[in-house]
């Protein structure tokens, strides 16, 4: 026979709903310490490479030439817009600011140059990457290009994670 004690819930046993509550929180932290590390880690990897193309400029564009994709005309305008494009998203990947516009657009840029690495190993080029300035830049290898995908599928990842989740009702 059970009694009306027995059928109150005990004050220290949790109920179904602060056990959820608790787990969703946990999940919340752990979702937070994924975007600021990818957001940290990106955002160091951008300022780096913008700074050295910032101290040589023209190592920059002689890279971008070297990919042979864009006409010498076009050249200095488009290693311009990537560093503007470069050092803007670094800003704000590093401070925090709208991630998940931040995200997108810094997975498809790491994916645009995945493609530009991609289609000069392809064409035989042997030529650095440009990546880092002189000094710390490589010559364009599969493990360069994994490198450059992965930074894209990390963005991407952050993307997804950063994108709030429809709230279940029930």
């Amino acid at each position: 026979m059970a009694t009306e004690i027995d059928a109150q819930p005990n004050a220290n046993t949790p109920d179904k709903r602060s056990l959820t509550c608790v787990k969703r929180c946990i999940c919340l932290r752990r979702r937070w310490l994924f975007l600021v590390g990818v957001r940290l880690s990106l955002g160091v990897v951008l300022m780096w490479s913008s700074i050295q193309h910032m101290k040589n400029p023209y190592y920059f564009l002689v890279s971008v030439l070297k990919y042979q994709i864009v006409s010498d005309e076009f050249a200095q305008i488009a290693a311009t817009c990537l560093l503007t494009l470069e050092v803007i998203i670094a800003i704000f990947l590093l401070i925090g600011a709208v991630p998940r516009i931040t995200f997108g657009i810094c997975s498809s840029l790491f994916l645009v140059f995945a493609l530009v690495q991609a289609s000069a190993l392809a064409r035989g080029l042997q030529i650095n990457c440009g990546c880092f300035g002189p000094v710390h830049s490589q010559e364009i290898t599969a493990l360069s290009l994994i490198f450059v995908v992965t930074l894209s599928l990390m963005a991407g990842l952050a993307l997804l994670a950063a994108t709030p989740s429809p709230v279940n009702s029930s």
